[in-house]
C-alpha cells in the first residue's frame, strides 16, 4: 500500500486537520488529499519537510519500515522558513550525488531511464538530467527505483544533505501528474 496511509495517521497522530497541514506546507488542500489518497504521488522535497515536521525517518513514510524511528541529530528549531539558498544547495547535493550514483553504476541516462520505465517509474532522460541538475523534484518511486538500479543505500543518495537545513514553510510548485 505504500506511504499514502502514513501520509494521513502522521496527520492525525499529529491533531492537525487536512486544512492546517496545508496552511502549513502552504500548497492547496486538493493537491495534499490527493496524496494521502494515492492519487498523485508526493514530491520527495514534501516527504523530506514531513519527516522532519513529525520526526519520523524518510523510511517510515515510505512504508519500508513500521517503526516510526524518531530523527537523530535533528533540531527543527534551526530550519529556516525562507531559506532559498540552502534549499537549492540541497538539491544540487543530491542532484550530484544521483549523478555520481548513476555513473558508478556504470549506467547512461538512456540506460538508467529506460530501467526506470520498465519498473513502472515514468522518468524521462529529460527528468533524469533536471533531477542531477537539481532542478526537478524526486518523488519517492523514483527514488526507491534507483536505489535498486544503481544498488545504492539512501544514505549514499544523502551524503552531504542536512536535514537541519531543510526549509519546511516553502511551497511546491505544482509538477504535471507523471502517472
Amino acid at each position: 500500500m505504500g506511504y499514502y496511509p502514513r501520509l494521513r495517521d502522521l496527520r492525525e497522530d499529529a491533531d492537525l486537520s487536512q486544512t492546517a497541514l496545508v496552511q502549513k506546507l502552504s500548497m492547496h488542500k486538493t493537491t495534499y488529499t490527493n496524496y494521502e489518497q494515492g492519487k498523485r504521488e508526493p514530491p520527495f522535497s514534501l516527504i523530506v519537510r514531513l519527516a522532519v515536521m513529525y520526526n519520523v525517518t524518510i523510511d517510515y513514510i515510505a512504508g519500508l519500515t513500521q517503526k516510526p524511528t524518531p530523527l537523530k541529530g535533528t533540531n527543527r528549531k534551526k530550519v529556516k522558513d525562507n531559506a532559498k539558498a540552502e534549499r537549492l544547495k540541497q538539491d544540487i547535493s543530491i542532484g550530484a550525488n544521483l549523478r555520481r550514483l548513476r555513473k558508478r553504476a556504470g549506467l547512461s541516462q538512456e540506460i538508467a531511464t529506460a530501467k526506470l520505465q520498465v519498473m513502472g517509474i515514468p522518468v524521462s532522460r529529460e527528468i533524469l538530467s533536471r533531477m542531477e541538475l537539481g532542478r526537478y523534484s524526486i518523488r519517492i518511486s523514483a527514488l526507491l527505483g534507483m536505489k535498486e538500479i544503481y544498488r545504492a543505500t539512501f544514505d549514499e543518495f544523502f551524503q552531504g544533505v542536512s536535514l537541519e537545513d531543510m526549509p519546511l514553510g516553502e511551497p511546491d510548485k505544482e509538477e504535471p501528474n507523471l502517472k
